[in-house]
């Protein structure tokens, strides 16, 4: 499997070496030529080369090299399964015969042994006997493991040897001894003894043996991240030198801060270094860090260098679930993964370092990650890492599903406060068509995340979302909280239903609500967690009947953001009376309306009576002689509805598509009834009754 960048690094140096094999061409038959159990490998589609074996056994290839003097070895090594005196792995640095399985003489990287304290180890082999030259880390490799591999050999007999457990060429030193026995060789190669259960699981990559290798770059600082308000996490481009990493004069940070208490290198990361400072950063504000002095393993001296970072306390909603795929098939245009996208909403690098994502019952733990300001991260299953994140900085986990239908999403900082909740629904697609899969759910305006479902809907762009970037339906648009309904639940208790989920203290401030003819503010104001839209309040004094009441309600309630209402809200309301015929009249019907309108029937409370509209139904009559006359009713609304005496009321099927087409004072008054009955455009006849059939108003 090819590494570009390393290529592009060792191409000048290529030309001198006398091994190098990335298996990029397919085979392992030519340039170079490895030979012995060949029928045991292949080069699988990742381009490596991986034993493939059916039964237990012992496997081997190696490949012509006659340097050993000032030498260096390089290759990638992975066995997916806990190593054992049965199964363990070779690399043969130094061998003099072409069969590694037999007792050659040279030297070989041991990977495996019995026990749990498994560590790489450099063996002199005597024919069939084996000295120790020097041992790595105990337990690095006591099970699955994938790394990069370094040995450098100087001409005096000198070894040494590094390692990258992530993989890479972050070489972390593992050993070194000195053994002069051979000074000539005539292989190299790998081996491989298993038991059937692993005879698929050693993989080979990126073998170079040649020259050493010299660095001559100085290593460069990439990133700084604040991990506690005391605490900073500094991530170079190549592994460093612990006594100059581990220098606190190395690194000052401006506003007072000045040097840490402490630097120490991650030994098992040896591009990190984490820095402890006695002074605290403030919550949101911005620092530099100016770091000098730093080397890496060849010596190299940084170039000096200043970087700026903030810490911050993530609150609610500074970063937000935004995107959620939760159905990828059939595919429209977009890798077929599940996936959520987070969008970090401030000015500053949040640390998701030990953050918590639930979906549904299950909890995933973040480990080192973070997102750049108003930046993006694609959470999925992590092997989906290579696909989706050519879309944009990506995390992933080792198990990740959603349900189709919808399920909760939450996701708490490393405190456990609640920072984005969704709930997503398949009805939030509002397309039935995109509904059934291939496109994903997106959030309109993420400063609008209390307005639930209606501020999200299915992706626009072609390809059925837009991970890493902004959402195909974004809207800058603002929702302001407002009161969605109003309800006389009994003589002493108002239900009050808001179009967003609120901030429950504000939503439960008793003085928020004040009813006038000496009723006043309630006596208490009930809220619940579990529907955040709603509040039950308790008034000492009953409603009387034949009375007509105002309730103020204050701008001063909040949303789930501490987002105020624009307004006061004032509502008429009363205990509601039996309607008879004339109470309720229809004042204005439009039968043929606008190209792209629609119906709508204006009615009017001509009585001194409360009326409630979720009582009273709409109707048409159609003639089609001989036939009698088909007459349909349809309800108003179905939840209650109050028309004091003296109010109006608009009916329509879309009450948006009315307050476009014509001017209102007043578009509160607009109610949808679905459906809505289908009056004629020449003539017809409209019908008001109650739901028992009386009559309150006809219209032909």
């Amino acid at each position: 499997m090819r590494y570009g960048l390393v290529l592009l690094l060792w191409f000048p140096l290529l030309l001198q070496a006398q091994v190098f094999d990335d298996f990029e061409d397919g085979d392992f038959s030519q340039n170079p030529q490895w030979t012995g159990t060949d029928t045991t490998f292949i080069v699988n589609e990742n381009k490596q080369l991986q034993l493939n074996a059916s039964t237990a056994g012992l496997s081997w290839l190696s490949t012509p090299n006659t340097l050993i003097g000032e030498t260096e070895w390089r290759f990638f090594i992975k066995m997916s399964f806990s190593p054992s005196s049965n199964n363990n792995g070779r690399f043969y640095l130094v061998s003099d015969q072409q069969d590694v399985s037999q007792s050659v003489n040279g030297y070989f990287l041991q990977f495996g042994e019995a026990g749990s304290s498994d560590a790489i180890e450099l063996f002199r082999q005597d024919g069939g006997s084996f000295v120790s030259v020097c041992r790595g880390t105990e337990g690095l490799i006591a099970s699955s493991f994938a790394m990069g591999i370094k040995v450098v050999r100087e001409e005096t007999g000198d070894w040494h040897v590094f390692a990258d457990p992530a993989g890479g060429e972050n070489y972390v030193p593992q050993g070194e001894g000195f053994d002069n026995t051979y000074t000539s060789t005539a292989f190299i190669g790998v081996y491989a003894k298993y038991t059937v259960s692993n005879s698929t699981k050693f993989y080979f990559d990126n073998i170079y043996a040649g020259d050493i290798i010299v660095d001559n770059d100085p290593p460069v600082l990439l990133s700084v991240l604040a991990e506690t308000d005391s605490t900073l996490i500094l991530v170079f481009n190549e592994a460093l030198e612990a006594e100059s990493a581990g220098n606190t004069n190395n690194y000052t940070v401006d506003q007072g801060i000045e040097n840490p208490v402490n630097a120490a290198l991650d030994e098992g990361n040896p591009v990190q270094v984490v820095l402890h400072f006695s002074g605290k950063f403030e919550n949101g504000q911005n620092y530099t860090i100016s770091v000098s002095g730093v080397r890496d393993l060849a010596g190299n001296v940084m170039q000096p260098q200043q970087m700026d970072f903030s810490w911050l306390v993530a609150s609610p909603s500074d970063v937000v679930i935004n995107e959620i795929m939760a159905d990828p098939s059939p595919q429209v245009g977009l890798p077929n993964y599940e996936y959520i996208e987070l969008y970090n909403q401030t000015d500053v690098t949040v640390s998701m370092d030990n953050w918590v994502l639930t979906i549904g019952s299950g909890d995933k733990l973040f480990g080192h990650v973070s997102i750049a300001p108003n930046g993006y991260l694609i959470v999925a299953k992590e092997d989906a890492e290579q696909d989706l994140s050519a879309y944009g900085p990506f995390y992933g986990f080792s198990s990740f599903s959603l349900t189709n239908s919808g399920q909760i999403l939450e996701l708490r900082n490393d405190r456990g406060d609640l920072i984005s909740a969704v709930t997503y629904s398949d009805n939030w697609y509002k397309d039935p068509d995109k509904e059934d899969g291939g496109w994903s759910l997106e959030q309109i305006n993420p400063e609008n995340i209390c307005s639930g479902g209606d501020n999200w809907q299915a992706a626009e762009e072609p390809k059925g979302g837009t991970p890493g970037t902004q959402n195909s339906v974004y809207s800058d648009l603002i929702l302001y909280p407002e009161v969605a309904h109003f309800e006389l639940f009994a003589n002493n208790i108002v239900h009050l239903y808001y179009n967003q989920a609120m901030n429950p203290e504000s939503m439960a401030e008793t003085t928020a609500y004040t009813v006038n003819k000496d009723i006043g503010n309630p006596s208490a104001v009930y809220t619940n967690t579990d529907q955040p839209d709603f509040a039950e309040l308790y008034f000492t004094r009953a409603f009387q009947p034949g009375t007509v009441y105002e309730m103020m309600i204050s701008s001063s309630v909040k949303n789930c953001r501490d987002m105020e209402m624009l307004h006061d809200t004032l509502i008429a309301f009363g205990l509601a009376e039996t309607a008879d015929t004339g109470d309720v009249v229809i004042n204005e019907l439009l039968f043929n309306p606008w190209t792209n309108g629609v119906d709508y029937v204006e009615i009017y409370n001509r009585s001194l009576k409360i009326i409630d509209l979720s009582v009273l139904q709409l109707g048409t009559v159609k003639y089609s002689p001989p036939n009698p006359p088909d007459t349909s009713f349809y309800p108003i609304i179905h939840q209650q509805t109050i028309l004091v005496p003296g109010a109006y009321a608009l009916l329509t099927s879309s009450p948006a598509t009315v307050e476009k087409q014509y001017v209102t004072s007043d578009p509160n008054v607009f109610l949808k009834t679905d459906p809505f009955p289908a009056y004629n455009n020449d003539e017809g006849t409209a019908i008001l009754s109650t739901y028992t059939g009386e009559i309150l108003d006809l219209f032909t």
